[in-house]
């Protein structure tokens, strides 16, 4: 699978690293929100394409967490939590996650559903938001700011200020990029 991001809210540190774990080792690239406010920030700044939730959070909990996504977001949410009544699971299901599955879980069956997931959302359609455009020698790495060169040399930008400038009649380049790469002369 491509390299699809993924959040997991949850607040136990070990919980949440376990599934970061098994999630990393098939290729995706993790995130950890511990609480719903966080976990709804981190939605908002930088769109997932996958997200797992807990439902008992602090702040607010998960349910709230996945009505919130809803509102403003489509990205395939997955409940992954203690609570395993068929009541829980129908009201998850019912307020907009796409799949549920309760703990303790099996790492298999966990990979599997998320794949399903992604597959799923993204099968005829790329992410919403492509996360590395670029081909084999040139990568831009649009969430991290990054331009990769032939996998070796990396220059980035942290800046909050960053704008695209013309670089010809077809590309764009973050100026802080641009400035670092060639000086600042036409910059």
């Amino acid at each position: 699978m491509a390299s699809f991001r993924i959040l997991v809210v949850e607040d136990e540190l070990p919980a949440a690293q376990m599934v970061q774990f098994y999630l990393e080792r098939e290729g995706f690239a993790v995130s950890i929100a511990k609480d719903g406010p966080t976990g709804d920030s981190s939605v908002r700044q930088a769109p997932p394409d996958l997200a797992v939730l807990d439902i008992m959070l602090p702040g607010f909990d998960g349910l709230e967490l996945c009505q919130r996504i809803r509102q403003h977001s489509n990205l395939p949410i997955l409940m992954l939590t203690a609570r395993a009544e068929d009541t829980d699971k129908a009201i998850g299901l019912g307020i907009g996650a796409d799949d549920y599955l309760t703990k303790p879980f099996s790492p298999t069956e966990l990979i599997a559903r998320v794949k399903a997931l992604l597959r799923r959302a993204y099968q005829f359609n790329e992410p919403a938001h492509p996360t590395v455009l670029g081909g084999p020698r040139l990568q831009l790495h649009l969430a991290r700011r990054q331009v990769t060169l032939d996998t070796t040399a990396t220059i980035s930008s942290t800046s909050a200020s960053t704008r695209p400038c013309l670089v010809n009649s077809r590309t764009f380049v973050w100026r802080p990029i641009l400035t670092k790469k060639i000086g600042t002369r036409n910059a």
